[in-house]
């Protein structure tokens, strides 16, 4: 009966996946197939084979579901350029694990887009300064519309004055209120 034939294979690929997701022999054009195929079968592939170049997995960023880039958004590790490709795809989720991802290697340009997209998007704050690799001056400039607990966070894990930042925020905040 072909359902139950469906099912043994899909049980097959599964097993396959987990099996070589783990493994440094793999062969490349079995573990691309399996990245690619549905995310159940394809996650192991996707947060763990090291056989998946950055071509891959961004042409599984573009191609594939908002679960595959969940899931290569979490990994180990990830270039520039596929951290480029996750925030090009402008979904909050996934770039909120990009950017608690601290394995990711988000590029500078990349974390200064992210820091402007933060004003408007709450989600991103957080994760943006908890991140070791973010420059002082865009946490500076995220000062200014986050949180009074995420302030004093700034203030405490930055080299930044808050006197000379509140003395800036007041003039902004008085030209905001007429």
């Amino acid at each position: 009966d072909r359902a139950r034939m469906d099912e043994a294979l899909r049980r097959v690929r599964k097993a396959l996946a987990e099996k070589l997701s783990a493994s440094a022999q793999a062969p490349r054009e079995v573990v691309t197939i399996l990245a690619n195929d549905d995310f159940d079968i394809a996650s192991p592939i996707l947060l763990n084979s090291n056989i998946l170049e950055d071509e891959d997995l961004m042409e599984i960023v573009r191609q594939r579901t908002i679960s595959h880039r969940l899931a290569i958004a979490m990994r180990r590790s990830l270039s520039y350029r596929v951290c480029d490709e996750l925030v090009a795809t402008q979904s909050t989720d996934v770039i909120k694990a990009l950017l608690e991802n601290h394995g990711a290697r988000i590029s500078a340009a990349t974390m200064t887009y992210l820091v402007d997209q933060s004003e408007a998007q709450d989600a991103y704050h957080e994760p943006l300064l908890r991140r070791t690799d973010l420059p002082q001056d865009l946490a500076k400039r995220m000062y200014y519309w986050v949180s009074a607990a995420l302030r004093q966070f700034i203030v405490d894990n930055f080299s930044i004055d808050p006197i000379e930042l509140d003395l800036t925020l007041g003039p902004i905040a008085q030209k905001a209120a007429h």
